[in-house]
């Protein structure tokens, strides 16, 4: 499984806004992030919203999670 980045963007060497990458790649299609802090020591959240393409809903993946055990 592939591990989530939180991705700090940057547009003409200025900070753009956050968002969610793999492999140190942007993850495409994203609309917006927000992160959501719950105090110092906490655990914070990352929240993204992705635009769904027609051709995304025609085509899904299916992905079979290993059973537990």
């Amino acid at each position: 499984m592939k591990q989530i980045q939180l991705a700090n963007i940057y547009r003409d060497g200025r900070f753009y806004g956050f968002g969610a990458a793999v492999d140190g790649e942007l993850l495409s299609h994203q609309r917006s992030a927000t992160i959501e802090t719950n105090g110092f020591g906490r655990t914070s959240v990352i929240t993204v919203q992705f635009v769904l393409t027609p051709e995304m809903i025609k085509n899904p993946v299916d992905i079979e999670l290993p059973s537990k055990s």
